[in-house]
């Protein structure tokens, strides 16, 4: 009554849709080995430690490679080693025999009834299955690698605006294209966990890794939507703060206008600041949030400073800022708002020298 196509797609449907509901991303991983000279086991090692992680995390895995030369069989045999829910997708084209792909992989489906295995064959040529494995993946992930395949691929990525990580520690493309990519994807920490090299210990690299695909991966997702209500946000409280300066904005106490001038030059400080960090300009490791957030938190900083000018101009005068006049306001409103507007841009950059002081006074006690 049912063939074997029916029946495939009647399970795609129940139990793809069902089972996997929950997975985070659909994951593709690319490069080889076949440029590695003398041992190649640390490669082989830290693919099967990353399937691992991987199938841990409930991603789907995606792979297009059957070659032992390739980091495609050691990611998958780490991957079917977890005893947990999973799923792979081996993208192939028409011209290629599934049966050399099923010696590789089905050996694993039937040692773990946990994995499911799924040749998903396109009637294309294999740099169209690899396109088509790129655009159905949420992140791309290389190790190793030449041009003509894994190169192709992440430069692929990169124009159909999907994630981008490196492995560059075993060289390869990974390692050539390693500047290109971390200047759009990576954040100092990243990167500097990136470029460690693996070798003492695998694990704890593997974990870490998880969390770099995590940062990554929320970032682009976000990055578009965010530079937009940023400079939105940012271009109103621009707007606003010259009312204020200027006077168009009317209000009975000067006091209160100076309050509304820093709140919104701390926040057009934190919106041009979100601006850089997610078109790659500016590089943060410190943690970033919606723009709501940051706007919200600009605003409070800016509250927060102008009781800290009253404070320091009441212990220094005996008395509180001095704003009789729209010139006073303009004078005292516009070197508060500059400077303020500086601290929200370069947050990073004074909270740096402040750990470097903190440390300096601590080496001297």
């Amino acid at each position: 009554m049912f063939n074997k196509f029916t029946i495939d797609f009647i399970f795609d449907i129940i139990i793809y849709n069902a089972y996997y509901m929950g997975v985070k991303m659909k994951i593709l991983v690319v490069g080889s080995k076949r440029h590695i000279s003398g041992n190649q086991s640390l490669f082989d090692e830290v693919c099967y430690n990353l399937g691992s992680k991987f199938a841990k995390n409930g991603y789907i895995l995606i792979i297009c490679s059957n070659s032992y030369h390739t980091a495609d069989p050691y990611i998958a045999k780490g991957f079917t080693s977890e005893k947990v829910k999973s799923m792979i997708e081996i993208f192939i084209p028409n011209i290629v025999e599934p049966s050399e792909f099923e010696k590789v992989y089905m050996n694993s489906e039937q040692e773990n009834k946990n994995c499911r295995i799924k040749l998903n064959i396109q009637n294309s040529d294999w740099r169209l299955t690899q396109l088509q494995a790129i655009r159905y993946s949420d992140v791309v992930v290389a190790i190793g690698g030449d041009m003509k395949g894994t190169g192709a691929t992440i430069y692929s990525a990169e124009i159909m605006e999907k994630p981008v990580i490196l492995i560059p520690t075993f060289g390869g493309i990974a390692s050539d294209s390693w500047h290109h990519f971390q200047s759009q994807y990576y954040s100092k920490k990243e990167s500097e966990h990136l470029q460690t090299y693996p070798k003492n210990n695998i694990n704890e690299w593997s974990k870490e890794f998880i969390n770099v695909i995590s940062g990554v991966v929320s970032r682009v997702k976000h990055s578009n939507n965010d530079v937009t209500i940023a400079s939105i946000i940012g271009a109103l409280c621009m707007i606003c703060w010259l009312g204020l300066f200027f006077g168009v904005i009317s209000l009975k106490a000067n006091q209160l206008i100076l309050c509304l001038m820093l709140g919104v030059a701390s926040i057009c400080g934190s919106m041009l600041r979100m601006i850089l960090l997610n078109t790659g300009i500016y590089k943060s490791d410190l943690i970033t949030t919606r723009p709501v957030i940051s706007a919200v938190a600009g605003l409070l900083l800016g509250f927060g400073f102008i009781l800290l000018a009253e404070g320091i101009s009441f212990s220094l005068n005996g008395m509180a800022l001095r704003l009789n006049t729209s010139n006073d306001l303009q004078r005292v409103g516009g070197i508060l708002s500059s400077i303020l507007f500086c601290c929200s841009l370069l947050i990073e950059v004074a909270w740096e020298q402040l750990n470097v002081k903190i440390k300096k006074f601590i080496d001297k006690i």
